[in-house]
């Protein structure tokens, strides 16, 4: 497929809700960890101790709600594996952005152990689009 045939606009429109949710669940869960004490206590030493996993997990949540949320917004649009390339081109790009932003992150960035989740999700998530 012509990459000028591929679903650009709903591509980068569920790409930037897909990172909108992840940076309010990031606000959330720093909200979370500041005000409820045994919360901290308890989820705090597991997020330092195992950064990369951590973030690997984040990426792929991510990456499945981006399928997700694709399959369910747009559900005229038939996903093939090169717009799912594409939906991790413009998540990627996405996250690229928010790095721009002056937002406080604790696990929304763009670095490899996320990339690496985001391809992670994406691909069992849209398994049945890689015919």
């Amino acid at each position: 497929m012509r990459l000028r045939h591929l679903p650009w606009l709903p591509l980068i429109q569920i790409a930037a809700l897909t990172v909108f949710f992840a940076i309010l669940l990031d606000f959330l869960v720093v909200l979370a960890l500041t005000e409820i004490g045994f919360l901290r206590s308890l989820l705090l030493p597991w997020l330092n101790f195992a950064p990369p996993i951590t973030q690997c997990l984040v990426g792929a949540g991510m990456g499945v709600l981006a399928v997700y949320l694709f399959e369910r917004l747009h559900p005229g649009t038939w996903l093939t594996a090169a717009s799912l390339w594409a939906l991790v081109l413009c998540t990627a790009l996405c996250l690229w952005l928010r790095t721009l932003l002056p937002l406080p992150g604790f696990l929304v960035g763009l670095n490899y152990a996320q990339f690496v989740g985001l391809l992670v999700g994406i691909s069992y998530q849209g398994r049945r689009y890689w015919r």
